[in-house]
């Protein structure tokens, strides 16, 4: 398994450097989609850090106690998981629309591996901030990165479902909808249950 695994990782970077040989280095069986969605436990503590900088740069915007601390990481983890997992569900049905179904698991595999990458990018573009550099610095490295992972996004949508490039584009577009939904919907379910 965890040659496997190295074996995922790697090929993703490869992706990500534009090699496409790294696509090679993927399965598509039920055991590698599975497999897959080990990328949570390397991109949710990866988020969580983020948010933590966040607190530590706007110290205004930290929660005040070490419960509103955990009640915080609880609602950002909640907010990821729906944000990744609302987007392959959403992403099945859109497979279904375009018959494109029989290829949804190598998406799945294609896409949880690569927000690894993501994680890693978005990690790196903080710290510029981190270091005390000039807000612009922050500003240019987030720019950035948000920019390669639309493009990383669309390639992976291309690579996995072989699609044309604005279906492709439909399925990023849909993701930038979830993932920017997915706070909102986040926040509003804490303020229901705290009353």
């Amino acid at each position: 398994m965890i040659d496997a695994l190295t074996a995922h990782l790697r090929g993703i970077w490869q992706l990500a450097f534009g090699q496409m040989q790294g696509a090679r280095l993927f399965g598509a069986e039920r055991r590698d989609v599975m497999r897959s969605f080990l990328a949570l436990a390397i991109v949710l503590p990866a988020e969580l850090a983020q948010k933590i900088d966040v607190w530590a740069l706007f110290p205004a915007t930290a929660p005040l106690t070490d419960l509103l601390l955990l009640r915080g990481l609880a609602v950002e983890t909640l907010t990821c998981l729906v944000s990744w997992l609302g987007f392959l569900v959403v992403a099945y049905e859109l497979c279904r629309l375009l018959h494109r179904e029989h290829r949804w698991c190598w998406l799945v595999i294609l896409w949880n591996w690569s927000q690894v990458v993501q994680a890693t990018l978005a990690l790196a573009a903080n710290l510029p901030d981190l270091m005390g550099a000039p807000s612009v610095a922050g500003q240019i490295m987030l720019l950035l990165s948000l920019g390669w992972a639309i493009w990383f996004d669309w390639k992976i949508v291309r690579i996995s479902l072989a699609v044309p490039m604005l279906d492709a584009a439909l399925f990023v577009a849909i993701d930038a909808v979830i993932s920017n939904a997915a706070p909102v919907l986040t926040a509003h379910l804490d303020h229901l249950i705290s009353g």
